[in-house]
């Protein structure tokens, strides 16, 4: 360059510059492999959409209800013939007895339940002999 030359500069925006950088070789984190949603079902991306759509409405009008359980029932929605779901539903197929409610009852020891105080002290007598010695009135 002689002298009274003016030099060639080039000015890069800031953008420009911070894109630069991005399109170098991806190191570090950025080269571990990402996880792969399981499809055993076989859907495709629209197909996911959809179900994705159906899960969160679910979600929304029952949150005290296992989310799990939400993509259960609408895969199983989906993927059954209409004929079988009412042949489930009519017939409460999938129902089943509810189990009795425990009462506020006392478990003690060997899973021994008793329904009050009274049945608790009346064991105590009868079948545990060294307590039986001792005053234990309610």
């Amino acid at each position: 360059m002689t002298e009274g030359e003016i030099p060639e500069i080039t000015i890069t925006s800031a953008s420009e510059a911070r894109t630069e950088e991005t399109t170098t070789p991806a190191s570090g984190a950025s080269t571990i492999p990402r996880a792969e949603r399981k499809n055993p079902r076989g859907y495709n991306a629209l197909q996911w959409a959809i179900r994705d759509k159906k899960v969160n409405d679910l979600i929304k009008d029952y949150p005290n209800v296992c989310p799990l359980w939400m993509e259960w029932i609408v895969d199983v929605i989906d993927n059954k013939p209409k004929e079988e779901i009412e042949k489930i539903i009519l017939e409460g197929l999938w129902e089943k007895k509810l189990k009795s409610r425990q009462d506020a009852r006392v478990i003690k020891g060997a899973m021994q339940i008793f329904a009050n105080q009274q049945e608790l002290l009346e064991y105590e007598r009868t079948k545990l002999p060294a307590v039986a010695d001792r005053n234990l009135s309610p």
